[in-house]
């Protein structure tokens, strides 16, 4: 998941990162939970644009 945020949207990544560097909560835990917000993002715009969606399977 994060491989693919870092190939397909970079500077997404590095707000991600840098977001969970300024924080007093767990860095890995906010990042975490905003790859996981952008995933879900991303599945939902492509599901009413029409477009297949990627699952894990793939």
């Amino acid at each position: 998941m994060i491989h693919y945020i870092k190939d397909e949207n970079p500077e997404i990544n590095s707000a991600i990162i840098e977001a969970a560097q300024n924080t007093n909560l767990d860095p890995k835990a906010v990042a975490l939970g905003a790859y996981m917000t952008y995933i879900l993002l991303e599945t939902a715009m492509k599901e009413e644009a029409g477009q297949q969606v990627f699952t894990i399977d793939e």
